[in-house]
């Protein structure tokens, strides 16, 4: 039973429109078309630290990096063997390194650096890559990041050599298509090429398939002159990790 001194509303009781102005303005969208809303930790190449989009916490759904790499799993490769490979050592690339977040995350960043060694993950058969990070402050002590090779790509400027109708270029990487998009090893660019120096023509949607870094056998020709080469194969190729 409802008590008599309570107030009946009833049905024709008046009803109260509220609304709640926001605090604070809209946050400050930051357009950045080539790179795709990531921010770019670089010394150069750098965004103000403001929201660049907009992500669902529900997107994160595959993080980056977040197998754990053991040292006894790894077997370091020769200067020589990682020429071979997608970046060999040198080879100047921007990759993603972030534990908890995953390429549609906002707290994703790409940062720049060069290949320093790479080894090979005998318990999932993956390419592991030391890279170490360009820093933006001199003095300050380099970091290093061991990342996978689907979350790599050609950096801004790397000398490169493309393939294009069976025929073979000089060129240099402008940029990546998308910087979001690292699932896998076949990344596209846009690149341009060069002939002693003169720009030929630009070339977009370049596929890495048809893309090898072009200063590997300079720096090749430089270790053979100071280091003498391994005895055997095997010798080259069980180096522990430690010796990276």
């Amino acid at each position: 039973m409802v008590a008599s001194n309570d107030m009946d509303l009833g049905i024709d009781s008046p009803t109260l429109s509220v609304h709640v102005s926001p605090s604070h303005p809209e946050p400050e969208l930051v357009k950045v078309p080539t790179y795709k809303g990531l921010e770019i930790e670089h010394s150069t190449y750098s965004t103000p630290r403001r929201i660049l989009s907009t992500t669902s916490t529900a997107s994160l759904t595959s993080p980056l990096n977040k197998r754990t790499v053991f040292e006894a799993d790894l077997i370091a490769y020769s200067t020589e063997q990682a020429s071979k490979l997608s970046y060999p050592v040198g080879c100047p690339v921007w990759y993603i390194y972030n534990g908890d977040a995953s390429p549609d995350s906002v707290l994703s960043k790409v940062r720049h650096g060069k290949v320093n060694a790479v080894a090979m993950n005998v318990a999932t058969r993956s390419f592991v890559y030391k890279i170490e990070k360009t820093t933006g402050e001199e003095g300050e002590a380099p970091a290093v990041d061991l990342v996978l090779e689907d979350n790599i790509a050609y950096a801004v400027s790397c000398p490169v050599q493309v393939t294009i109708e069976d025929k073979e270029f000089d060129g240099e990487v402008i940029c990546p298509s998308d910087l979001k998009d690292f699932t896998g090893n076949d990344k596209t660019y846009s690149v341009m090429l060069v002939n002693n120096g003169n720009m030929l023509r630009i070339e977009h949607g370049v596929s890495s398939r048809q893309i090898k870094y072009r200063g590997v056998n300079q720096l090749l020709e430089k270790e053979e002159a100071v280091t003498p080469q391994a005895v055997t194969m095997d010798a080259s190729r069980r180096r522990p990790f430690a010796c990276w």
